[in-house]
């Protein structure tokens, strides 16, 4: 039992994560290739309305909002 703890551990402490495209997009605003927002207007021209929809539901972003307002903009923050 003390040996697979033991090899659990060396596989977590030998662990790296595989970068991604995230990864490299954060590279960039890092680097300063990019800026924050140069590339926030590239991932919402490419991104579908219904994309965003879900990421500002996800993040919480619409809750603040009414109805009414979000109705303005096609928004249905309520149900799906």
């Amino acid at each position: 039992m003390k040996d697979t703890n033991l090899n659990q551990a060396n596989l977590f402490h030998n662990f790296k994560p595989v970068k991604n495209s995230r990864d490299f997009a954060y590279e960039l605003i890092d680097r300063t290739y990019e800026t924050h927002e140069s590339l926030l207007r590239a991932c919402l021209s490419y991104m579908s309305t219904d994309d965003v929809t879900d990421m500002l539901k996800t993040n919480e972003c619409l809750d603040c909002f009414t109805e009414a307002y979000l109705e303005e903009f096609g928004i249905r923050n309520k149900g799906n």
